[in-house]
């Protein structure tokens, strides 16, 4: 113990009864002994803080009598370096590390300047994560089957390694000098900074800073020279050796070589020194057919180009191969703007009724088209007609006439079309209105009569239903079709003659690769028992099985139901032939409604939504009427978005859209195929359940046993053109043991923040409700992560990982359920077609449902396959591409194939298995039905903007936290769905004991277990017993969201002194 005392004024050197102890050290062989001391000196009244100290700390070394001796300021990470460089086996150091980061944290909790200790605590869960896990082996599973892929060989045609000089491209003012870059054909430039040459440069010798070249160049198109001035920075060499690249990641080590290749393929297609640009137009790695006449025409001034797809890709065995694809995009005609105006306005009439030709001087823009126009023409790229120059402009906003528009010229005032009347000739339309390029404050405004839209323009913006419809049904094409096109592709773009891949020594082989795949079995399904008693199990064919003459595994009660309708008045008897025939079907199904409906509610001609909605609200409260279901005849798809906003939000009301074209195909046509899709969707919606995974070995030892909750997780962030729009994440996991309930929790928060700060809540939130229902919380964990590309792999998995991992500390602090956590990608263009045409599905002659790939295209060192899990309807059937990017469980290939393709069998709304795991499908829908919600708002005028844009000062910082409300406010579900909504069926309904419940015989003691399970949750004693724990007394950290990492040392300490001696001693 060592003290130091402040001497008492009048007290001699040697006197020390009179000093005042001022602080004490306490140097103790554990933390036990130190907590001790702290606590009896706390008890005798003196101010303690504890923290760690030392000088030196010893690690082991490369023998017992060898250590590796550290400062104790040293950071874990360096001494993690240094011992990684020594010794690659750490295991056996783990530990110690873990130690040596306890100390920093201690020491620098009790510091002064510590003021969160999250990120360090972060630090603790993250030191195992070292890198991505790797493939265990290969899966055997399945019947095998041959097939083709859109990939093709790369070759070298020099032997050993293909080494090509970077650069660093910096283009700066027009300055003039030449000879710089030598031989064209022999450079590979990605059009921004960075460059790829066969030789050195011949540049001057400079020091470290790079110093500018002057030179000059003509290109094809423009005919001319153009002078500029660049700065080229040497940054290396790159080795297409993918063996031997340095350490890391693939996808770090592969950015070098993989982007050489893909700027080096893209060279004949978009560099202006090669005849051959001409023909396309270059968007990223897809390149497009710029047309000679007429393209697809998709209506609003919209065409359809046909391109090709080209990536380069490091496939199994470290091999290169190059993915051609067929590609398509919208691109706005090159016509006038006029012309462009009449296409938006005309829309999808088959009879246009505005045209140029039919103008006339006195023609004018209606004031109820403009909010039509204003959103189509914003952002779009145009040139002027009246003046000989290319300059381009982007449209701004649409104003006033050029008659009406003044401004001061010589100190008189005068309008846009005197302006032009007497600088270029009079305007043929001055009522027309303008356009204004530029800023606010320098704005620059043309009639629409001189503008052209400019050429190869792509459209950026959101399709139409039937746009998208119409690409769908022109682009789509059966399977072998689409690789013979990904052939002729190949051949017709001369890739063995492009000059480009001769000076560097590469070729590609016209032939498409050929990999063995397997054909997974499917699960088995029940549904509920028929009436002698018998289980019905069903097996998928194919992708889909047929349950219409089954009852659901478990059918909901629907106590009463409201039909609103927004049709004609004339249409009430067609409606009435709709209930009839629903009632009919969903009582077939097991599901229990009434006749019909309690009332039906008519829109009048100037109803809204909200209206209609409040009047069946008003009736429901004041007649005491329970509505499960309200169904909701629509007029327009566009009311969608106001009846989910006004029925999740405003009134509490669980609503079933309904479109005209549907209700005809019930009432009229009597599709029995529509009804069941209909009684699928309520039977969900109130509480049922529609089938199950029969018990096998896969599902009983991998799911049910394990107690698993499976999590979907999506984040949506607005497209470039949804600037008023926010990010989106959706958490979705199952709530009870038989992986059949599915509950959802969503945020939302201002757009351009790519990382999503409500993770460990929402991950929590997954946790306390299943435990809630289960009475035990999950043992393994396994998340299917939607949307992330491969390049954020090990941010997302550190991140969202991270995130998971707090929140299971939060729920129980010794609290470590196993974690799995796998990417889903569907944005790829990886094909695959059956090379034997009688193994081939369907009318797109696709391959079946089931269909695995893990070997020949996937990756040499990631652990990834491609699963091919629904039947191809239309076109090609796209593959959906797996990342295993961590893997506690460490299930077999086999296992994690299986469970992949049997949770695509849950999605319940039809009777076909989709093409990604259920969860991420209902994260997506979830997603979606946020996004209603979010647009309803802003239509409502609630919210005007969810971006800030200078979030340093204070004011926007007060504005992002105001706005972050207003979102939170968006989404708060009204009181009566909270418990329903965002759930993929309503079990917390059967909680009701108002609501009568029939559930499945089996099933009953769960049920029943339910309600006492709710009651207030106390500590997990299961969690705790294992390290034969035993408390002696609770403190409730009430001041504190979740119970954090790091101790509440305060209270414990304020806890603590009520101890007597004797009771500290003995506990």
């Amino acid at each position: 113990l060592f003290c130091v005392m402040n001497k008492s004024k009048n007290s001699t050197e040697n006197e020390v009864s009179n000093r005042k102890l001022r602080f004490s050290v306490v140097c103790s062989s554990n933390m036990n002994r130190s907590m001790e001391a702290h606590a009896m000196l706390q008890k005798k009244g003196f101010n303690v803080r504890s923290f760690g100290s030392g000088s030196l700390v010893k690690l082991p070394g490369p023998s017992p009598t060898v250590h590796n001796i550290y400062s104790f300021s040293t950071p874990y990470e360096e001494i993690y370096k240094d011992l990684v460089a020594k010794d690659k086996n750490l295991d056996h150091l783990l530990s110690e590390l873990l130690l040596l980061l306890c100390f920093q944290i201690v020491s620098l909790a009790m510091s002064e300047q510590s003021k969160d200790m999250k990120a360090i605590s972060d630090e603790l869960l993250k030191l195992n994560l070292k890198e991505l896990v790797k493939r265990p082996e290969y899966g055997t599973v399945g019947k095998p089957i041959k097939l083709a892929c859109n990939y093709f060989p790369l070759i070298k045609l020099q032997k050993g390694d293909l080494v090509v000089n970077r650069y660093h491209i910096d283009i700066q003012h027009p300055l003039k000098r030449s000879d710089i870059f030598g031989d064209p054909f022999k450079l590979a430039y990605d059009g921004r900074s960075t460059l790829f040459t066969v030789d050195k440069l011949r540049l001057k010798q400079h020091s470290e800073e790079a110093v500018p070249e002057k030179f000059s160049f003509k290109t094809i198109r423009e005919n001319k020279p153009s002078e500029v001035s660049i700065l080229i920075k040497p940054t290396g060499l790159v080795h297409l050796d993918f063996k031997t690249a340095e350490s890391g990641l693939l996808d770090e080590r592969e950015k070098g070589p993989i982007q050489f290749l893909d700027i080096l393929f893209a060279q004949g297609r978009s560099s202006p020194l090669f005849e051959l640009s001409k023909s396309f137009k270059a968007v990223k790695n897809s390149f497009y057919f710029i047309p000679k006449s007429a393209s697809f025409d998709v209506k609003y001034g919209i065409d359809l180009w046909r391109g090709l797809f080209i990536s380069a890709r490091v496939i199994d065995g470290f091999r290169l191969a190059i993915n051609i694809d067929v590609s398509h995009s919208c691109f706005y005609k090159h016509q006038s703007l006029i012309n462009l105006i009449c296409d938006i306005l005309n829309g999808d009439e088959h009879k246009p009724r505005f045209h140029p030709s039919l103008f006339e001087i006195s023609t004018r823009i209606q004031l109820e088209h403009l909010p039509l126009l204003i959103p189509k023409l914003k952002g779009v790229s145009i040139h002027t007609t009246h003046r000989n120059q290319d300059r381009i402009y982007h449209i701004k906003d649409i104003c006033g006439t050029a008659r009406s528009v003044v401004f001061e010229k010589d100190g008189k005032k005068v309008s846009i079309a005197e302006y032009f009347r007497d600088a270029y000739g009079p305007l043929k339309y001055p009522n027309l209105p303008l356009v204004q390029v530029g800023s606010k404050s320098k704005a620059i405004y043309f009639p629409v009569e001189l503008c052209q839209v400019a050429k190869c323009q792509r459209y950026d913006k959101k399709l139409k239903a039937f746009q998208m419809k119409s690409i769908i049904r022109f682009a789509s094409t059966e399977a072998p079709t689409r690789i013979q096109r990904c052939i002729d592709l190949v051949q017709k773009s001369n890739f063995n003659s492009d000059p480009f891949l001769k000076s560097f020594g590469v070729q590609i082989k016209p032939e498409p690769i050929m990999v063995s795949g397997r054909v997974l079995p499917p699960p088995r399904l029940e549904y509920g028992k028929e009436n002698g008693g018998r289980q019905i199990i069903l097996t998928p064919k194919d992708g889909a099985w047929n349950s219409n003459e089954f009852k659901f595994f478990e059918s909901a009660y629907c106590e009463s139901y409201v039909f609103a309708s927004f049709l004609a008045e004339n249409k009430t008897s067609m409606l009435q032939e709709f209930c009839l025939e629903i009632v009919r079907t969903c009582r077939s199904t097991g599901i229990e409604m009434p006749d019909n409906p309690k009332f039906y509610e008519q829109a009048g001609e100037n109803d809204s939504v909200e209206m209609v909605l409040k009047r069946i609200a008003d009736k429901c409260d004041s007649n005491g009427i329970k509505c499960d279901l309200v169904f909701v005849a629509l007029f327009s798809s566009e009311q969608y978005a106001e009846v989910k906003s006004c029925g999740d939000i405003t009134f509490g009301l669980v609503t079933q859209c309904l479109l005209p074209k549907t209700i005809k195909e019930v009432a009229v046509k009597k599709s029995y195929s529509t009804m069941l899709n209909i009684a699928m969707k309520i039977n969900m919606k109130i509480g049922g359940i529609n089938t199950k995974l029969l018990k096998d070995e896969v599902v009983d030892n991998y799911l049910y046993k394990n107690n698993t909750l499976v999590i979907g997780v999506d984040v949506v962030h607005p497209s470039a053109a949804e600037t008023h729009l926010p990010s989106i994440a959706a958490v979705v996991g199952n709530v009870d043991i038989s992986v059949t309930k599915f509950h959802a929790s969503v945020k939302i928060q201002p757009a351009k923040q790519e990382l999503i700060t409500g993770f460990v809540d929402q991950f929590l939130e997954r946790l306390v409700e299943y435990f809630d229902v289960n009475g035990s919380p999950p043992k393994n964990i396994i998340v299917f992560r939607d949307g992330v590309s491969e390049g954020q792999f090990m941010q997302v998995l550190e991140e969202e990982l991270l995130a998971l991992r707090r929140a299971c500390k939060s729920f129980a602090s010794n609290y470590r359920p196993l974690i799995t956590f796998i990417v889903v990608q569907k944005r790829h263009h990886a094909r695959f077609v059956c090379c034997d045409e009688a193994a081939a599905r369907g009318s797109g002659k696709n391959i079946p449902a089931g269909t695995v790939i893990d070997r020949v295209v996937t990756s040499p060192d990631e652990y990834d396959f491609f699963l091919c899990s629904h039947h191809g309807i239309q076109g090609t059937s796209r593959p959906t591409r797996y990342y295993v990017l961590f893997d506690e469980s460490n299930m077999d290939a086999n296992t994690m194939q299986s469970i992949t393709y049997y949770l695509c069998h849950l999605y319940g709304r039809c009777t076909r298995s989709v093409s990604i795991p259920a969860p991420v499908y209902f994260a997506d829908l979830v997603c979606a039905r946020a996004r209603y919600h979010v647009l309803a708002a802003l239509n409502s005028g609630l919210v005007e903007k969810f971006s800030v844009k200078d979030s340093s000062s204070s004011s926007s910082i007060s504005k992002a936290e105001s706005v972050k409300t207003e979102l939170a406010n968006i989404i708060a579900l009204h009181k009566r769905v909270k418990k329903i909504m965002y759930t993929q069926n309503g079990l917390l309904n059967m909680l009701d004991r108002n609501r009568r419940v029939k559930p499945h015989p089996e099933r009953f003691q769960e049920y029943k277990g339910l309600l006492r399970i709710r009651s207030k949750r106390k500590i997990n004693h299961k969690l705790i017993q294992p390290y034969n724990i035993k408390p002696y007394y609770h403190i409730k950290c009430s001041d504190l969201k979740h119970q954090q990492l790091v101790c509440c040392w305060d209270s414990l300490l304020e806890e603590m002194k009520n101890i007597d001696d004797n009771d500290y001693e003995r506990n």
